[in-house]
C-alpha cells in the first residue's frame, strides 16, 4: 500500500504548478484506502529537483480528530500551515518555529490561573496570591522565555506585564463567583469532536448569567464609543468566533 506519490516532471514546470488535482490523483486506483487532500505547492520548492512528493493522507485522521479554537484559526488562517502542523506532524520533517510573543501569554495565562485559582480556593491546582504575582513574574521569566525580539520590545512587554501583576487589585471579581478556571469542555457539532479550555467562566451575583472571559495581551481593540478599531477588525471577528465556541461549550455543560 503506497503512502506517498511522486508526481515526475521538469523542475520549471513543477513550479508553476499551482495545486494538484484529487480528481487526478484517485487513491482508490491505487489500492488504498487513503485520500489525497489539495496541498498547495509554496513558490520555489523543489527548486533544484525534478519530482514532488505528495504524501497520501488518511481520511479518518481529518475525521477523527479533536479541533479546537486553534486548529480552526490554524486552517482558517493557512491551511498549508495546518497541513504541516496537524497532518505531517512530524519534527524529522517540519519543526515549528516559537514565538516570543506566544511564551509570554503561555506564562501570563499560567500565572493568571495560578491567582484565579487561589481567589476560588481550588486546592487541587497551583496558587498563587495577588501579592507574590509580580515577583513570581520577575524571578520565573528566564525560565519560560527562551526566544527572543528586538530589546527593545522585550523590555517595555517585561515592565508592562510586571506592573500590570503589581498594580492589578482584581476588585471587579467581587460581584462574580468563580466557576471554573482553566475549564476544559469536549462536545460535539455535527458529529465532529471539539475541545476548548476556558481560562475563566464566572457567573454573575447580580443576574446569575454566565461570563466568559479569554485573557488577551493585545492591544484594546475597541473606541471609546464601543466601535472596533480599523486595525483591530480582523482579529476582532477571530475572537468572536472563538467567544461562539466557548459559549456552545458552556451551553453543553450548564444548559445554558
Amino acid at each position: 500500500t503506497p503512502s506517498e506519490i511522486n508526481i515526475k516532471g521538469k523542475s520549471d514546470e513543477i513550479n508553476t504548478i499551482d495545486y494538484i488535482d484529487t480528481k487526478e490523483i484517485n487513491a482508490d486506483k491505487l489500492g488504498t484506502n487513503n485520500e489525497v487532500v489539495d496541498l498547495e505547492i509554496p513558490e520555489g520548492i523543489n527548486t533544484d529537483k525534478n519530482s514532488v512528493t505528495i504524501k497520501l493522507i488518511n481520511k479518518d485522521k481529518i475525521k477523527n480528530m479533536c479541533w479546537s479554537y486553534s486548529r480552526l484559526t490554524s486552517f482558517g488562517h493557512c491551511k498549508y500551515e495546518f497541513y504541516l502542523n496537524y497532518i505531517i506532524n512530524d519534527d524529522k520533517l517540519y519543526l515549528s518555529e516559537g514565538n516570543y510573543y506566544a511564551e509570554v501569554g503561555i506564562f501570563v495565562h499560567d500565572i493568571l490561573a495560578r491567582i484565579f485559582n487561589k481567589f476560588a480556593q481550588n486546592k487541587k491546582s497551583e496558587q498563587l496570591s495577588l501579592e507574590e504575582a509580580s515577583q513570581y513574574f520577575v524571578d520565573n521569566y528566564d525560565n519560560n522565555i527562551f526566544y527572543k525580539v528586538k530589546k527593545s520590545t522585550m523590555e517595555k512587554t517585561f515592565e508592562l506585564c510586571a506592573n500590570y501583576f503589581a498594580d492589578e487589585d482584581f476588585k471587579w471579581l467581587d460581584n462574580y463567583e468563580i466557576i471554573g478556571v482553566e475549564l476544559e469542555s469536549k462536545f460535539k457539532i455535527k458529529g465532529y469532536d471539539f475541545i476548548v479550555y476556558i481560562d475563566l467562566l464566572l457567573k454573575d451575583k447580580r443576574d446569575n448569567k454566565f461570563v466568559i472571559l479569554d485573557h488577551k495581551s493585545s492591544p484594546y481593540p475597541l473606541k471609546l464609543n464601543g466601535e472596533v478599531k480599523k486595525n483591530s477588525q480582523q482579529s476582532f471577528e477571530t475572537y468572536k468566533k472563538q467567544m461562539y465556541l466557548y459559549s456552545y461549550a458552556v451551553k453543553e455543560l450548564y444548559g445554558e
